[in-house]
């Protein structure tokens, strides 16, 4: 979970489950009902789903992308299935999407000596319950000591501290997928 105190008393921003490869298996964003949900076989991403989960448990999907790969394991395209505009069902034709270009490039990142990420920056952060702040802020990643991100300091382009993301980890030994 990454919250913006400690205690994660406040606004909470994340919620994210990880497979024992260390691939999102689930995430939700805070103070939403959207949920999305990845699917793997080895070490392909099958297909993930969004959808939006009601107080009441009542689920309404929204969409499901399907990857294909080539043979040597590389993305060759994907299928997305919408299946709601999140108001009503929604009758669209399966959208196929060729495989552009990965992620885009961080802007200005910084690395440790032993290649961590320590800082780059972003073009805003908007996040749901959070002021906004606009223009380029820079994010400070702190580690614990076994690897894991412990904080995130977010400073506003005038380098003032904007917030800090805490991570909060717990291990339940369970796992929804493998």
């Amino acid at each position: 979970m990454v919250c913006t105190d400690s205690l994660c008393s406040s606004c909470p921003v994340d919620y994210s489950e990880y497979d024992r490869m260390g691939r999102v298996i689930f995430h939700r964003e805070a103070m939403m009902e959207d949920r999305w949900e990845s699917f793997y076989s080895g070490d392909k991403e099958l297909f993930s789903t969004y959808y939006f989960e009601e107080d009441d448990g009542k689920i309404t999907m929204m969409d499901t992308t399907f990857y294909f790969y080539n043979k040597d394991n590389s993305l060759k395209y994907y299928v997305r299935k919408e299946c709601s505009d999140g108001e009503k069902p929604i009758i669209k034709f399966d959208t196929v999407y060729p495989v552009k270009q990965q992620k885009k490039p961080l802007k200005n990142p910084a690395y440790s000596k032993s290649g961590k990420l320590m800082s780059h920056v972003v073009n805003g952060i908007d996040r749901s319950c959070l002021t906004p702040s606009k223009g380029e802020n820079t994010l400070k990643y702190h580690y614990r000591k076994n690897g894991l991100i412990d904080k995130i300091d977010i400073f506003k382009p005038t380098k003032e501290l904007y917030m800090t993301w805490y991570f909060i980890y717990t291990d339940t030994g369970k796992y929804r997928r493998q």
